[in-house]
């Protein structure tokens, strides 16, 4: 999310739609991105004891960090379609935690 400061100071430069490199990288260091809103909606729910660390971990190894299905199944030692259905699973109890919330 950009501050006020930003903004202004992006709204104050030259009309023909040219940004400084430093407000626009100020602008981009500020935003947040779809990856950290979802590690902070994890870590929040962890925290309301609604989503075990496990769980939020698998999710985020996965949708954030992208480790293969595979190489996390090999690193539990159990089967790839038996880490997507517990993914999956995982992510239907934080779906519903993150609504409960909302």
């Amino acid at each position: 999310r950009l501050d006020e400061a930003s903004l202004d100071e992006m709204l104050a430069e030259p009309a023909r739609g040219q940004f400084s490199s430093r407000s626009l990288a100020m602008a981009c260091e500020q935003t947040p991105n779809p990856a950290q809103e979802l590690l902070e909606l994890l870590r929040d729910v962890v925290r309301q004891d609604r989503l075990d660390a496990r769980s939020a971990r698998l999710i985020g190894r996965c949708r954030v960090a992208s480790v293969p299905a595979a190489q996390l199944a090999a690193e539990a030692g159990i089967e790839t379609q038996s880490l997507r259905r517990q993914r999956q699973r995982a992510e239907a109890r934080f779906a519903a935690a993150v609504a409960e919330v909302a």
